[in-house]
């Protein structure tokens, strides 16, 4: 798709071939596609969140928050995996704003797994 010029959402291609590369464990492959994407679409928070995940798994922790940062501001108040991701990092790093990310989480999607999981790092952790 990436090869056709009139493909009108480019930005999709360039997500769905950083997230197959990320899941190959290819993740400067998978970062390369993923700032394509966010490049074409900046207010395409999924791509941001994907960007985060790479960086996490890169060790580049800052800039994994700030991807996860910039996710929740593009999409703040219906894409939840992003609040859960920066709730994890920031847990991790004993920073108390991780509870307000999971909350989040629960509000947005209070009958997902997701939801669930986000509860439980809420009542347990």
């Amino acid at each position: 798709l990436l090869e056709q010029s009139m493909y009108p959402t480019p930005e999709l291609a360039h997500n769905n071939l950083g997230w197959a590369q990320y899941n190959l464990g290819r993740y400067k492959k998978a970062q390369e596609h993923l700032k394509m994407a966010v490049f074409l679409k900046p207010e395409m928070c999924l791509a941001y969140n994907n960007l985060g995940l790479t960086h996490r798994e890169l060790g580049n922790t800052a800039e994994a928050i700030e991807n996860f940062r910039k996710s929740i501001r593009k999409c703040p108040d219906n894409y939840a995996e992003p609040h859960f991701n920066l709730g994890k990092l920031l847990q991790k790093r004993g920073q108390p704003e991780a509870r307000r990310h999971f909350q989040s989480c629960v509000e947005i999607e209070p009958q997902t797994n997701l939801g669930e999981r986000c509860r439980s790092y809420l009542g347990v952790r």
